[in-house]
Formats: C-alpha cells, structure tokens, sequence
C-alpha cells in the first residue's frame, strides 16, 4: 500500500499545466457545477487537495477556461486555497494562471469572498487602471513567502498582467498622484516580515509606461522609493500585536509621512514628511505623529501608548532622559487636548513607568503577567484597571 504523501501526489490529476493549450475555447451554454469537475478527497488538512476523478487534463483545462469567475472563487473558498496541481504546485500557482490566462475577467472581478477567507489582498487604483493582488503561499514560516500579482491597463487600452510568483513584501495601500506634467504616479506601501523580530517598510513609486508598471525616480535623490527597518517586540508590537502597519506610512494631501528609528531600529512614533511638489517629493523634516495634539509633540520617542476601560494613555520619552504621561478619557481622540499631563516620571525595572501628580502616584506596569495602569494615593488604591 503507497505511503499517504504518495497517493495524496499520483491521485492528483493534471489540470493546470494545460490551460494554456485551450486559449479561446468557446464558454458552454450552462455552466457544469464546480463539484461535477472537482471534489475533495484524502484525510485531514494535511492530505486536504482537489481531484479530478473522471475527467481528461484538457476537459478540465477548457472548463478552469470557460467557468464563471464565481464557481473559481467558490473552489478557492471551498477547499480553503488547498488546490493542488500535479507537480505539488498549491494555491499561488492557481490564482497566478487563472489571471494570467483571463486578464480582462480578473481585472474586473472583486474576488471579495476569497479576500475575506484567504486572507487576499487587493488594491485598485483610483483611475482603476492598476490592480494588485499578493497572497501569502502559505511557505516561509516567521519570515512569509508572499505571492504578488500586478494587471494593468496599457496605453494600448489592453490589460496586462505582471506575475511573481515568491517575493517578500505585501501591498498595504495603494495611493495616486497626477504630477505637473499629466503623469499619473502611482504609490505602493508594502511591507515585509524578515523574522518574529525584523520588519520593513517602504513607500514606492511607479508609472505605467507601455504595457508595463515601472519605478519612477520622485523621491530626494533620485530614488524610487523611502522606507525604514524597525524591530517589530516594541511599543508597536505590544501595542497592535503586530498588526496595524497601515497607519505607519501615510499619504495624506500632499503629506507623506515615512517613521523614522532610532539607533537601534525601533519605532520613535517620529516621521520623515515628505511633500509632493508637482513633479517630486521633497524631504521637509521630522515632524511629530499627525495625530497627536500640538502641545504634546516634543517628545523623542513614545514608550507606550495603551487603552483601559475608562481612558487612552500615553507615555513619551522627552529629550531630558524623563517621561511624559498623557491621557484621555477612552471616548477622546489624542488630537484633542488632553484630560491630565505629568512630567518628570521614570522606569523602575521591577515597578514599571512611574509618575507623581499632586499627591497621586501613577503606575503603570506592562508586563507579559501583568499590564495594568494603578493610581494610588496616602497608600490606598484608588483605580486599577486592566491595559487592554
């Protein structure tokens, strides 16, 4: 009897590696139901592929051809991307033929419910002249094996696809610009995870030159793009798990802001502003988070920045070696003036981030066991609440 791995290989029929051989087949006049073509088979998630049991690889590859955009998407869904090709080929390699072989379909199609559940990204621009779609493989462990695909509108009027089928970065917004000249700019954020400690991110540029999306040289000199490293188990990791790497890199106006690190690479919450000037960005200087209020933005770095039940908390390192503690009240925004501002505090090692104001000691601890903001005074505990 063949081992598992082995039969999970040679029950896999070919289904992809023809699709190219029925170009321009003719759509039947109903549409055959995905499960009378495609089927699940094997036990548990690891032997989870798709089979063909009763049909030739040209069948199969004149339907993927002829099928609607939507019975594509249901398969996707349906089998969680766990599609198979004969030579161990998985879900990127899929979605990379599908649009390459169907541009015009892919191009227009929302591919909503595959976003949603497999965790697609997709990017359109504003002109709807470029979309981009990554994926991660589901390969490369801490540091992600990412899928990218780019379709655009050519000056011929024709879509045109640019595949790559392993990379490193992801798309996390895609942003537009019209220069003095009447060129459109195009700007990607993307970002990429070398490891559970190192990230990256970059703002690059891009115009449509032909059938092609090419780098633009717009930025200080003569680069196509701007960006940092940082290492992820800061204040921005605890903060945001992780997560939250759109608001790191924004475009706002003419504004871009670009996060700056300090001497060993970890988030200072202060940004490079770059200011499009027509035809280029001009670097303006280091400005303070845009959405802080002006009276709090001399600071050097943030420390922490949390919510409890009740309020929005802030900690700054200022540029005499002290700490700042800021807070609102949970339904305010930190653009507005804030409730209580104390200056002068430390970090005690075993205590946490101290402060003292008017007879009240402030305290707040942020352990892995214990992350709690506790306000004491003459010795009595008079508010402890959990950081969320």
């Amino acid at each position: 009897m063949k081992p598992m791995k082995e039969k999970w290989i040679y029950a896999v029929i070919a289904w992809v590696l023809c699709m190219t051989a029925c170009q321009g087949k003719k759509a039947p006049e109903q549409e055959a139901p995905v499960d009378t073509v495609i089927e699940i088979v094997g036990e548990g998630d690891e032997y989870e592929r798709v089979e063909v049991p009763n049909s030739t690889s040209a069948e199969v590859a004149a339907w993927l051809q002829t099928v609607s955009m939507d019975s594509i998407e249901r398969l996707l869904c349906r089998h969680n991307g766990k599609v198979v090709t004969p030579d161990g080929k998985t879900l990127h390699v899929f979605i990379t033929d599908v649009l390459s072989s169907r541009p015009e379909d892919a191009m227009n199609y929302p591919f909503k419910e595959a976003a949603d559940s497999l965790y697609i990204g997709d990017h359109i621009s504003t002109d709807g002249r470029v979309r981009i779609i990554d994926w991660n493989t589901g390969m490369g462990g801490t540091c992600p094996d990412n899928a990218r695909y780019t379709l655009l509108r050519g000056d011929d009027g024709r879509i045109h696809s640019q595949g790559k089928n392993h990379g490193e970065e992801v798309v996390i917004r895609l942003y537009q610009l019209q220069d003095n000249k009447g060129r459109t700019i195009y700007l990607t954020h993307d970002y990429f995870r070398g490891s559970s400690v190192e990230g990256s991110g970059w703002v690059a540029a891009w115009c449509i030159q032909g059938d092609t999306l090419s780098p633009v040289k717009v930025f200080p000199r003569g680069e196509v793009r701007v960006g940092t490293g940082y290492g992820i188990p800061d204040w921005y990791f605890k903060t945001n798990n992780g997560e939250g790497w759109d608001w790191l890199f924004e475009m706002v106006g003419r504004n871009l802001y670009v996060p700056i690190t300090d001497s060993l690479q970890s988030l200072t919450d202060r940004y490079n502003l770059y200011r499009w000037k027509g035809d280029h960005f001009d670097l303006m200087g280091v400005v303070g988070n845009r959405r802080l209020h002006i009276t709090l933005k001399d600071y050097v770095a943030l420390e922490q920045y949390f919510v409890t039940k009740d309020y929005r908390v802030r900690i700054d390192l200022l540029a005499d070696g002290s700490l700042r503690y800021a807070s609102w009240k949970r339904n305010k925004q930190t653009d507005s003036p804030p409730d209580l501002v104390i200056k002068g505090g430390r970090y005690e090692e075993n205590r946490g981030y101290m402060f003292e104001n008017d007879g009240y000691y402030y305290r707040v601890t942020t352990t892995e066991s214990k992350k709690q903001l506790i306000v004491e005074k003459d010795g009595r505990t008079v508010l402890c609440q959990n950081i969320e």
